[in-house]
């Protein structure tokens, strides 16, 4: 596997190629879901440049977001501290086993980050997420069911595309349909899966048998 600093993630970041958003939909969506259900101690797998931190922790959550993009957690390092939010930040490279213990989180919360690998990496990242999540845990995760007509792909397995130009360049989409969102997701029990989008986002709702 690439060092971080040259992974895809870390040189969009460094180029500032992805910009701060608002929360999209789904975001205030869930947090009612979350809320009552308990869920106190959130991941946010994939947290890049820090979007939904200040957000989950301004609606009372405790988080701790984990990135493989060094830049990318520093910029989310400087908007916590500019909010005074007491978040907890992890490098980590979902490819390989997450550094938290069993059962470590109430819920998680991953939104189009997993997708982007080969279907092997997706598959341990799929196992470590059901370690991580306590029994009943909630977990909302976002993955890509179509590609973006904008620039041309290169297929280097099955179902999974790497982009040859533009902001994503060598960044691996697996595209997901729902039929295997299922199968592959079936450790959980899946409550919802739906797409957004035109069908290029997937979401599962699902929580831990």
């Amino acid at each position: 596997m690439m060092p971080d600093i040259e992974h895809p993630w870390e040189i969009i970041y460094q180029q500032d190629k992805w910009p701060q958003q608002d929360p999209v939909p789904l975001f205030h969506e869930v947090v009612p879901t979350l809320q009552s259900r308990n869920c106190q101690r959130i991941l946010d797998l994939g947290c890049g440049n820090g979007n939904y931190l200040v957000p989950f922790a301004e609606k009372g959550f405790d988080m701790i977001g984990a990135d493989i993009s060094p830049t990318g957690l520093n910029i989310s390092r400087r908007r916590l501290a500019s909010a005074t939010m007491p978040v907890s930040l992890v490098q980590c490279d979902f490819r390989l086993p997450l550094p938290f213990r069993k059962s470590s989180f109430d819920g998680i919360w991953s939104v189009q980050s997993i997708h982007h690998a080969r279907i092997d990496a997706i598959r341990l990242v799929i196992q470590e997420l059901w370690r991580v999540l306590i029994p009943n845990g909630f977990m909302i995760v976002s993955v890509a069911g179509g590609l973006d007509d904008e620039y041309p792909y290169k297929e280097i397995e099955p179902g999974t595309y790497v982009p040859l130009e533009g902001p994503e360049r060598g960044l691996p989409h697996h595209i997901f349909t729902e039929d295997e969102v299922r199968k592959e997701f079936k450790m959980f029990a899946i409550e919802a899966v739906y797409s957004r989008l035109n069908g290029k986002i997937l979401v599962i709702l699902a929580s831990k048998r």
